[in-house]
C-alpha cells in the first residue's frame, strides 16, 4: 500500500509539555500518537464518546429481562398469569430492549462517521 501522506514534520515537548500530551491521548482513546495530532490539528479536537453508561443500560434491561422470564416461568408453572399479560410483559420488555440497543448503535455511528471526516 502506498503512503498518501508523503509531508513529515517534527515537533519538540519539553518532559512536561509531552507528559501532557500523552495523558490528553489516552483520554482521546487515540492508540497512535500520528492519529491523535493529525485529528488536533486538522480538527481542533479530539472527541471522545463514552458508551459506558449506555452498555450498563443495555445490560441491566437485559437483567430485567431474566427476570421477567424467571417470573412467567413461576407463573406458568402455577397457572396464576394469563397468556395475554405475559404476552404484553414480553412484548413491553422487547420494545424496551430495542430501544436502547438502537440508541446505542445510532449513538456509535453517529460518532464513528465523525471520526472519519
Amino acid at each position: 500500500m502506498e503512503r498518501y501522506r508523503h509531508k513529515e514534520q517534527k515537533i519538540r515537548f519539553t518532559e512536561d509539555e509531552f507528559n501532557y500530551v500523552l495523558s490528553k491521548m489516552a483520554d482521546s482513546r487515540k492508540k497512535k500518537f500520528q492519529h491523535f495530532a493529525l485529528d488536533m490539528l486538522i480538527q481542533g479536537e479530539v472527541s471522545f464518546v463514552d458508551y459506558t453508561e449506555l452498555r450498563r443500560l443495555v445490560y441491566e434491561v437485559k437483567k430485567i429481562g431474566t427476570n421477567i422470564n424467571q417470573i412467567v416461568r413461576l407463573a406458568n408453572q402455577f397457572d396464576d398469569i394469563s397468556v395475554t399479560d405475559i404476552k404484553m410483559l414480553t412484548q413491553t420488555l422487547s420494545n424496551l430492549t430495542e430501544l436502547v440497543e438502537t440508541e446505542l448503535q445510532k449513538q456509535q455511528e453517529k460518532h464513528s462517521l465523525k471520526d472519519c471526516e
